[in-house]
């Protein structure tokens, strides 16, 4: 789970926290709701906390390795990255 904003005059700048790994949807959103109500976390909307699914024991990114600058490199879609 992720907790990220954007602030500044213009929106110039995104903060993002790393708040928790949890093996349920249902612990996250427990977690979410613990985290909501501290300071800071409380004074911005909920919509800023972001629970994630993944894979575990599975290669997410970068599978054919990354360039100068960045982008997107693998164009394989799940599926066929994952074959069941």
């Amino acid at each position: 789970m992720q907790h990220s904003y954007v602030y500044g005059e213009e929106s110039d700048y995104d903060e993002v926290k790393t708040l928790g790994i949890y093996s349920t949807r249902e612990l996250a959103e427990a977690a979410r709701d613990r985290y909501a109500q501290l300071p800071g976390f409380m004074d911005l909307p909920l919509d800023c906390f972001e629970i994630q699914e993944f894979v575990i024991d599975r290669d997410m990114v970068c599978t054919e390795g990354f360039s100068f600058p960045p982008h997107h490199v693998n164009a394989m879609s799940e599926d066929e990255a994952w074959p069941d």
